[in-house]
């Protein structure tokens, strides 16, 4: 599953994927599709096999994933060694060392099977290794990407599966060793053929898992109103440009990660609720830092290019709270209220199809605030201000392309 709250929106997107609602329909794309989610995929295999120049090796790998929902991205999943068997040398160990595959299918023909390509990598992917210590011998397999692969879908109903036939013949490969039969050096001709059987398991029951028809995701500013491939469409966006909030002489508070998220229920004029996070922190001038809190209080974004920001217990506002670096020494307390028509908010279409986004970029003036500490703590004396300003830019897009 994502880790939604890296983006500090956890809590809305968490209630825009609860919504129920009916899905538009849209153009679709193929993709890995599971009858439930979220969704736990496993894989078996009944062989792996690797041409390593005049060496044959067929392993037994396994690999598993998780799946929040349907998508076009490519799916990617991470894999554990097994056993390898060499008729030179016998049993030797398959080790995956952080590398994963991503799948990325497409194409469908009339057989029900889908051409692809996947790749080998990952973040923490140095090569994979096949290893045998008794004849001193090891084969490092590196990333390698979009290699050629066929998808077949298996079964009917809750009980279908997927099969990923790997038909790859560019594998990077380099032997070290002192064993006669292993390939010394570094070469490219590598092959990787065989299957593995990919099933679904969602809420402890076998669930449907095939490639498929994934409707589009793109989200859009079209005709006057904020639109949708399809609905309900869960948005999420990082942020383009820092939230900054301008209070007058208590300073400018800088939030570089700050995220949004919020859902679309249907083409309209409006979008709300839009949750803010601000959990990765704000910077502030000097030796001071800064905490924005937003309890109950969301942002509500109007297509006439303004905004508003409600807070749904009436006691509540953004509280923004400046401290020393390592202690708890408050300078000062600012509390952004309720308010109405801030301007100006503008809107953007990006990307093309289903990967569309709203950039939205808010530039508003006139911001009303109140400091609850003193002239000495905050710089200006207790009481309502409206001079603050609030900038910032995020790219709201559907949260599984995140």
């Amino acid at each position: 599953m994502k880790q939604l709250k890296r983006f500090g929106v956890a809590g809305f997107l968490a209630l825009a994927l609860a919504l129920g609602g009916s899905v538009a329909s849209a153009s679709a794309e193929t993709g890995f599709v599971a009858g439930e989610y979220p969704a736990k995929v496993s894989g078996a295999s009944e062989y792996i096999e690797f041409q390593l120049g005049n060496n044959t090796l067929t392993c037994s790998p396994s690999l598993e994933l998780e799946m929040a929902e349907d998508t076009t991205q490519p799916e990617t999943a991470s894999f554990t060694g097994g056993t390898c068997f060499w008729a030179g040398l016998g049993n030797m160990t398959l080790e995956a060392n952080g590398c994963q595959l991503s799948f990325d299918p497409h194409g469908e023909s009339e057989s029900a099977t889908f051409e692809g390509e996947f790749s080998l990598g990952g973040a923490e992917c140095e090569a994979m290794t096949i290893s045998h210590s008794f004849w001193n011998c090891e084969l490092q397999i590196e990333p390698t990407s979009e290699m050629s692969a066929t998808f077949e879908n298996q079964g009917s109903g809750s009980g279908r599966t997927l099969r990923f036939n790997p038909e790859a013949s560019t594998l990077r490969y380099t032997g070290v060793g002192g064993y006669s039969n292993c390939p010394e050096g570094t070469h490219s001709d590598g092959e990787m053929s065989g299957g593995l059987t990919m099933s679904a398991e969602s809420g402890g029951e076998q669930a449907a898992l095939y490639i498929g028809d994934v409707p589009g995701r793109g989200v859009f500013v079209e005709g006057g109103e904020f639109q949708a491939e399809q609905y309900p469409m869960p948005m999420a966006g990082e942020a383009t440009e820092p939230h900054e909030f301008t209070l007058g002489p208590v300073g400018e508070v800088a939030c570089p990660s700050a995220g949004i998220g919020t859902n679309l229920g249907a083409a309209g004029t409006t979008l709300s609720p839009v949750g803010a996070g601000y959990e990765d922190g704000c910077l502030t001038s000097g030796t001071w830092q800064t905490s924005v809190e937003m309890n109950s209080c969301y942002y509500v974004f109007h297509i006439d290019n303004t905004m508003d920001i409600v807070c749904e217990n009436a006691e509540d506002a953004i509280d923004v709270t400046l401290y020393k670096v390592g202690s708890e020494e408050v300078k000062c307390h600012a509390h952004i209220g309720p308010q109405t028509g801030l301007s100006e908010v503008t809107y953007s279409t990006e990307g093309s199809e289903e990967n569309r986004a709203i950039q939205v970029n808010v530039n508003v003036a006139n911001l009303s605030y109140e400091t609850t500490d003193g002239f000495f703590k905050c710089g200006v004396s207790k009481g309502t201000h409206t001079n603050g300003t609030f900038t910032g830019g995020n790219l709201l897009k559907w949260w599984g392309y995140l």
